[in-house]
């Protein structure tokens, strides 16, 4: 299959982001507890848009 598989977009506050999409109704694309590095931040996310396709947003730096 060809298309799209995937969008990424950098954001300043991604667990910020992450809460208003979450009240806002946004499927997750994974247990959230997946999206949290060692230090229990999320610094990425993937989510579901409307047709399915996947969304992510990083923070865009190495926390590791």
């Amino acid at each position: 299959q060809m298309g799209i598989t995937h969008f990424s977009f950098t954001v300043s506050d991604p667990e910020a982001l992450l809460e208003e999409l979450l009240g806002k109704g946004a499927t997750l694309g994974g247990p959230r507890e997946s999206f949290s590095h060692a230090g229990g931040r999320i610094r990425s996310f993937y989510v579901y848009d409307p047709d399915g396709i996947i969304v992510q947003f990083d923070s865009g730096l190495n926390e590791g």
